[in-house]
């Protein structure tokens, strides 16, 4: 998401994405403390440029070196969904995941980054892009992670849009 040049600005993404992208960063940190590779949101591709081209993914995991970010992420989640809205009398059907499909392939392709992933919040499906193909899958073998044990906070057994994870990360002390 972003604004565009006449400063009127685009839609904000809706409170389920908002709170996906956030627990994908909080629980990569609680995971891993960014040893290895830290965890963005909104991070434009190239963080030591201001290229405005569309193409800040929802998520994205650098390469930590020496203290410092190195170049383009090695891994982009997008996060996004398909719906339906109305407006009046008309209805208007909204294409989120065929859009981030093609946000993700341009992304892979032209940044050579390594891993592209959709979250469908509404249906919960992953797809993966594997270079040629989405896949359904969400494990991350750059991260050798399962992404889908990173959308729930920790200790939080409340179901985020009617979901309970599977297994909490963490254990609640007694």
């Amino acid at each position: 998401m972003g604004y565009d040049l006449n400063g009127l600005g685009m839609a904000r993404p809706l409170l389920p994405h908002l709170r996906y992208s956030r627990n994908i960063v909080m629980n990569w940190y609680l995971q891993t403390k960014f040893q290895e590779y830290e965890a963005f949101q909104e991070a434009p591709l190239y963080i030591h440029e201001t290229v405005d081209d569309g193409l800040v993914p929802d998520v994205s995991f650098h390469l930590v070196l020496a203290e410092s970010i190195a170049g383009s992420p090695h891994v982009v989640i997008e996060i996004d969904h398909d719906a339906m809205y109305k407006y009046g009398n008309k209805t208007q059907m909204y294409y989120g995941v065929k859009k981030a499909q093609k946000k993700i392939i341009d992304m892979v392709e032209d940044w050579g980054l390594i891993e592209g992933f959709i979250f469908d919040y509404d249906k919960k499906k992953w797809y993966k892009y594997n270079g040629s193909d989405f896949i359904f899958s969400s494990y991350s073998s750059v991260l050798q992670v399962d992404l889908n044990d990173l959308l729930y906070l920790p200790n939080n057994n409340t179901p985020l849009n009617g979901i309970t994870p599977k297994t909490p990360i963490f254990k609640t002390p007694m």
